[in-house]
């Protein structure tokens, strides 16, 4: 059985996650601001008060070399995407 998170509790960990993964990359608050396009004031609410927008996560999720799916859920996609077999047309038959 699974537990939903309340809303409060689910910003908690948003804006955790925001932190954490800025930190791992060993960037400052001011550095990520500039390269999402942000002033500085308004992406350190993100990490500390404010879950992120839903427009920012995509650009985010880029900056950090995660999926929009762990930033909002802190899980991997469930997923593993597979490389697909191409076939090559030759023009002949056989």
């Amino acid at each position: 059985m699974s537990t939903w998170l309340d809303e409060a509790q689910f910003n908690d960990e948003l804006c955790a996650r925001v932190q954490r993964l800025r930190i791992e990359r060993e960037w400052t608050q001011q550095q990520m601001a500039a390269a999402i396009g942000l002033p500085h004031e308004r992406y350190k609410k993100y990490e500390t008060r404010s879950p992120m927008p839903a427009y920012l996560l995509p650009r985010f999720a880029q900056m950090v070399d995660r999926s929009v799916t762990y930033l909002v859920t802190g899980k991997d996609d469930n997923f593993v995407r597979k490389p697909r077999n191409l076939i090559r047309a030759t023009g002949t038959d056989g």
